[in-house]
């Protein structure tokens, strides 16, 4: 669905909301726009609190973490 829109270069999932039943963090990055432009998809359902777990240190990529910042 994503690529009618733009060809997708990436696709990461938050690792905050990684457990969770209900929510989930999606960053899209899409070919042929600049580096930092990226879509940030909350999907959740009705019963999706807005405290999400804290993720351990090793769930996130630094890299990856750091440009999308």
């Amino acid at each position: 669905m994503l690529s009618e829109v733009q060809p997708v270069a990436s696709v990461r999932f938050s690792p905050d909301f990684r457990h969770s039943p209900v929510q989930r963090l999606v960053f899209v990055r899409f070919e042929g726009v600049p580096l930092f432009w990226r879509l940030d998809l909350d999907v959740r359902t009705e019963a999706a609190d807005d405290v999400p777990a804290p993720a351990a240190d090793d769930e996130w990529s630094r890299p990856a973490g750091a440009l999308a910042s």
